[in-house]
């Protein structure tokens, strides 16, 4: 079939609207496009409600639209066309002078202000459900227990006494989390974890160590840190030149603790001060390699240089998402609130499971 002017306009005339000639006449519509005749052909035809003319949407229109929403959220959703055109314009402020803020403000969210909200729920689930933002925000906060204090444990096994019971079981933080992870993260959540492993041992981490020195009864000593000192001196006593030395001298040895579990930083420089001490008072030092080195779990982000980093970002967000190994460091060891104060707060929960695994 050839499509001519006349047969073109002829078809064009079922139509009112030039997406129904489009959908149903291709060719006709098509042929119309390459030789310049669809203005003429569909001048009868009707705009829809969403493909207005040029210069339709005035500021005046625009503002007339906006004045059905309260927020800038349902006048984007309602009328997206409005609302970009006002914001493509630079008229967005103005013509939503009126609305509400659907977000609040930074540093809106007190202490206080998130009590008030906790309040409405008997649950932390119902809290967590149905306020999502406050319950993170909170949770951010480390003010959970506290506004959380009036809420009911929904079906949970575990209470305070079933937890206190179980760890006792336990020698270590490590093994109790290890082998009964309910009671736990039970005692973690509710604030009582302290307390009922008050009764375990302390042990390091790969960004807490403790001194340690094996002394001889022949006036050889060996200085060394360690983030778990039962299991290092196991190490010490199948290889190594504390090893080699028992073997050949068959001495007597003492082993001390000469510190806490502390900032890896800070040990790494007293290891070298007790091993100069101990040097500069007569003893024979059997270390091998220079003090002040980690061994095979060498940290890369000790807290300066996690400080050094976060420095660099002004919301935890893009310290998170651009420098994910300074974040987590920073999360483990508790330095977060410390090394983020000068960061900017973001009440902006655009992805609330996201921002729930940032803060645990």
């Amino acid at each position: 079939m050839k499509w001519t002017y006349d047969i073109c306009k002829e078809i064009a005339k079922k139509y009112n609207f030039r997406s129904d000639f489009k959908y149903n006449d291709t060719c006709a519509y098509d042929k119309c496009i390459r030789k310049g005749w669809l203005e003429d052909v569909c001048s009868h035809m009707e705009y829809k409600t969403n493909h207005k003319p040029i210069g339709y949407w005035t500021k005046e229109k625009c503002q007339e639209i906006a004045l059905k929403y309260k927020s800038r959220t349902d006048f984007q959703k309602n009328s997206n066309q409005a609302y970009t055109h006002s914001m493509e314009n630079g008229w967005l402020n103005d013509v939503c002078s009126r609305m509400e803020y659907k977000h609040k403000p930074n540093r809106y969210w007190t202490k206080e202000r998130c009590q008030e909200i906790a309040f409405k729920y008997k649950t932390r689930g119902d809290f967590k459900k149905f306020d999502n933002s406050v319950y993170a925000i909170s949770l951010n906060n480390k003010w959970l227990n506290d506004i959380c204090s009036h809420m009911e444990y929904k079906n949970s096994y575990w209470d305070y006494e079933k937890c206190k019971k179980e760890s006792l079981k336990y020698q270590t933080k490590t093994k109790f989390q290890k082998n009964s992870r309910g009671a736990y993260e039970f005692s973690r959540k509710n604030g009582f974890l302290n307390e009922i492993c008050s009764h375990m041992k302390i042990t390091g981490n790969k960004y807490f160590r403790c001194i340690y020195v094996f002394e001889f009864d022949n006036n050889h000593a060996y200085v060394g840190l360690t983030y778990n000192l039962n299991v290092r001196k196991l190490g010490h006593l199948r290889k190594g030149s504390v090893y080699k030395y028992m073997k050949n001298s068959n001495s007597k040895y003492i082993l001390k603790q000469l510190t806490n579990y502390i900032d890896i930083d800070l040990a790494q420089k007293l290891e070298n001060e007790y091993f100069e001490k101990y040097k500069n008072n007569g003893w024979i030092m059997l270390n091998k390699l220079k003090t002040g080195g980690v061994g095979g779990s060498e940290i890369i982000w000790s807290k300066e240089k996690c400080k050094i980093e976060a420095l660099k970002y002004k919301h935890r967000n893009d310290f998170r998402k651009n420098s994910s190994g300074a974040y987590n460091s920073t999360r483990l060891n508790n330095w977060l609130d410390e090394l983020c104060s000068h960061m900017i707060v973001n009440i902006k929960w655009k992805n609330r499971k996201k921002w729930k695994n940032l803060n645990q």
